[in-house]
């Protein structure tokens, strides 16, 4: 009887109980010789295995052979390579996580990346305005779903033809929120718990963003100087910068016991997330609800308010860019006041056209 062969471009063989796959083939003139193990002694386990490997095996070789193909990613795979080449590097990398996790709760994480259409971007503002989220919020929702795109384009992945950035709308002119005087700082932390009060303290006297405080290491502290990693999307990972350890930061250190690589952390652990904590401290403080980001806010507003050093307050935010700073300058009114009063103040004194 003559011998039979297989036409297949790929078989299986059995080495002790194991099936192991042998493929052969030729795409786009590129031969493809592969041998690896399916890991199974079941025989249809196998060739289940052998018809999916050879498939992928194919697609990954008319990829590099074929300029023009383009690789279909579900958005689960899109925003794991996102994740991947950028978001794990972002400065504040817990934030770009929950970013995507939200993300993924509103697309179909199964669903092929080039199906989405400008209905379900419409449905994704609409739910998130229900929700009362704030235009900024779903701008930056909106900004990294359009980075995602973006990148994999790069990455020649089939996407859809979609500027996601139209559906952006201009952002109001930011209400700077921020605590009156120290009183009402006092009455927070004195409704605090105890390992969460420090961090206040830090967040206000340093002005730094509570992530920033948050992954503060004790090998970060240097003499009189400690380094935080900010924002920078010209540097990847963000930009390490230096500050000043002023002696009420040093107290709060002083305070603080070392149980961990960490500086703040609960029972020896870090401390990751401290929301929780914010909001049952001002619900027994008897305050309103306010933003950790509002300690931040208010280490700008009250060191504008005293210096009207625009600069000054730059630099004790790192902020790149003075105009990120100029909405601190919304206490101007008080010196204009000043100013004004010092000219038409008093009627007799006040100049007269000759």
């Amino acid at each position: 009887m003559p011998k039979k062969y297989s036409r297949l471009p790929y078989k299986l063989v059995i080495r002790g109980q194991i099936y192991h796959l042998k493929i052969s083939t030729v795409v786009n003139g590129q031969r493809i010789f592969i041998r690896e193990s399916t890991h199974t002694a079941d025989r249809k386990e196998a060739e289940q295995y052998a018809a999916k490997r050879f498939a992928q095996v194919v697609e990954n070789a008319e990829y590099r052979t074929n300029p023009n193909k383009l690789k279909d990613f579900t958005i689960d795979q899109a925003f794991g390579l996102y994740w991947e080449e950028i978001g794990k590097d972002h400065a504040n990398a817990d934030d770009t996580f929950n970013k995507i996790s939200n993300l993924t709760k509103y697309f179909n994480p199964q669903l092929k990346l080039s199906q989405i259409t400008v209905d379900d971007i419409a449905a994704f503002v609409k739910a998130k305005r229900n929700e009362g989220r704030k235009v900024s919020t779903i701008n930056r929702y909106l900004a990294m779903l359009s980075a995602i795109i973006n990148l994999c384009k790069k990455r020649r992945v089939n996407t859809p033809d979609i500027n996601v950035r139209e559906f952006m709308r201009p952002e109001p002119f930011e209400n700077i929120k921020y605590f009156d005087d120290w009183e009402v700082i006092d009455k927070i932390v004195a409704n605090a718990a105890e390992h969460f009060k420090p961090i206040i303290l830090f967040s206000v006297y340093s002005g730094c963003r509570i992530s920033n405080v948050l992954n503060l290491k004790w090998s970060d502290i240097h003499g009189s100087t400690y380094f935080i990693l900010v924002k920078d999307k010209t540097c990847k990972g963000g930009r390490m910068v230096a500050k000043q350890l002023y002696p009420p930061l040093v107290e709060i250190l002083k305070s603080v016991p070392k149980c961990s690589e960490y500086i703040f952390t609960y029972k020896g652990e870090h401390i990751k997330r401290v929301n929780k904590a914010w909001n049952r401290a001002l619900e027994r403080a008897g305050v309103p609800h306010e933003t950790l980001h509002t300690l931040r806010h208010t280490h700008g507003t009250w060191f504008y308010s005293k210096t009207h050093d625009i600069k000054a307050v730059q630099k004790s935010l790192n902020h790149k860019y003075s105009k990120t700073t100029e909405k601190y300058a919304h206490l101007v009114d008080a010196v204009v006041y000043d100013e004004y009063m010092s000219v038409f103040g008093d009627k007799k004194e006040s100049a007269t056209i000759n």
